[in-house]
């Protein structure tokens, strides 16, 4: 990996430098070199990059420029439009040692996106390519479910992967070389994820999912539709069970794994209901949602997969403890985003109607927070657009503008930040190899920043 630093306005660019060269065994190295370097293995620094049209094509695309900047006459100075890779480390009020951090901290999410980037791809090409398509033969002999399944595949693409990737992770954790069998495992959850999905946008009456019209929307719109979706969801369900069965791992970690994933599957039902409960509820409190959250999102987004891979890798009862406490935090704080995001981001960044939560009177920390410090009239304009399935692109600039008026905005992105700190914590106890806890910390800090 090449790492550069530009930005001549911080004088001390040098000092962060040799803190990172010592702490974490990168190399000095110059500016001609990278193309050289980025072919070569091992960890270099490139404490001053004068110019950006130094960083050459290559470095541009597979290297991490980070830019130091401090305030000029009230503003930052410097540009974001830097090339590929590039990142702005804002220097101003911050320590050396604080500066180091955050540096490591974009060195490691660079490095959690380029693996994720490419075992996303390998699993995309996998529910792709013949191997799925082959356990859907056993519904040949029904032809009228070709067309159903033809669409679960189309469904099942274009989604983050990021399951996938933490079932991996989770079996490197145990300090194994990922093989095909782990490979498949990460498939049998994102096809788990995808007959999930089809059950949920059901449920949430859902119009739009990666960017697609969801599977009940696609095969009628109506009651039909629906029950399409309903068998169809069911079936993905099936299959990531039995991609397991055909592994070549251990007979009796197959049935761990399979225990392990009824344990999801039923985790994931009670979130589920308690997510729909607290929909017909009119008093909550946070409590209430963070429980719902730890069952609908912790177990099935992070522990699950995290765990799974464990599974196969061999783990013992005190990693599998330290992996439950990690996902927790980790979770809480990925659906506190996916609320934010769903609220504040637009549909085109998230692939997700931004209306949907509007429209649904979707019950989150967010809403918590507000009825609990908005006065009488704000709660009843809230109430008046929230929940209202006519309520659109106004109504929803409505609901934001009370959301910042409260410091309802400020208070959960603070929320998120406090549990993915105390993740951190967690994970700094964890006896793991260097790479898999720098993977974690990238993935924090992508969780942190991430816009969709």
């Amino acid at each position: 990996m090449v790492v550069g630093f530009a930005g001549c306005g911080y004088a001390e660019k040098a000092d962060v430098a040799g803190m990172i060269r010592e702490k974490y065994g990168f190399r000095a190295a110059f500016p001609q070199e990278t193309e050289r370097l980025l072919s070569e293995p091992g960890d270099y620094l490139i404490e001053d990059v004068a110019d950006s049209a130094e960083w050459n094509d290559a470095a541009a695309q597979n290297g991490l420029l980070l830019f130091f900047r401090l305030p000029d006459d009230g503003s930052l100075g410097g540009t974001d439009a830097l090339p590929g890779q590039g990142k702005i480390i804002d220097a101003a009020g911050k320590t050396k040692e604080e500066l180091c951090e955050q540096v490591y901290a974009c060195i490691c999410e660079y490095r959690f996106l380029q693996e994720f980037g490419a075992w996303r791809n390998r699993i995309d090409r996998e529910i792709q390519g013949d191997g799925i398509r082959s356990l859907l033969e056993v519904y040949a002999g029904y032809p009228y479910m070709k067309p159903y399944c033809d669409e679960f595949l189309n469904f099942s693409s274009g989604g983050k992967r990021i399951r996938a990737y933490l079932v991996k992770l989770g079996y490197e954790l145990c300090g194994k070389t990922v093989n095909h069998d782990v490979l498949m495992a990460g498939l049998a959850y994102e096809i788990y994820q995808s007959g999930i999905l089809i059950h949920d946008d059901v449920i949430d009456q859902s119009r739009v999912r990666r960017k697609k019209p969801t599977y009940h929307v696609r095969f009628g719109d109506n009651h039909l539709g629906v029950s399409r979706a309903i068998c169809v969801g069911d079936i993905g369900i099936l299959i990531a069970n039995e991609i397991l069965l055909y592994t070549d791992l251990p007979e009796d970690i197959k049935i761990k794994a399979l225990v392990h994933q009824k344990k999801v599957y039923k985790l994931t039902i009670a979130g589920e209901l308690a997510d729909i409960d607290l929909s017909d509820s009119e008093h909550y409190s946070q409590e209430q949602i963070i429980s719902m959250y730890n069952l609908k999102t912790s177990w099935y987004t992070i522990v699950g997969p995290l765990q799974l891979g464990a599974i196969i890798g061999g783990a013992d009862s005190s990693m599998m403890r330290q992996i439950e406490e990690l996902g927790r935090l980790m979770g809480i704080a990925f659906q506190i985003k996916d609320d934010m995001l769903g609220v504040f981001e637009s549909a085109e960044k998230t692939g997700k109607s931004d209306l949907s939560d509007l429209q649904e009177g979707k019950k989150t920390v967010i809403t918590e927070h507000f009825l609990s410090h908005a006065d009488k009239d704000d709660i009843a304009v809230f109430y008046s657009v929230y929940g209202n399935r006519a309520s659109g692109a106004a109504e929803l600039d409505t609901v934001r503008v009370l959301f910042h008026k409260t410091g309802t905005y400020e208070y959960v992105m603070s929320m998120c930040k406090k549990y993915l700190s105390d993740a951190r914590r967690i994970l700094a106890d964890m006896c793991i190899p260097k790479r898999c806890r720098e993977q974690l910390l990238g993935f924090i800090d992508y969780q942190e920043k991430r816009m969709y």
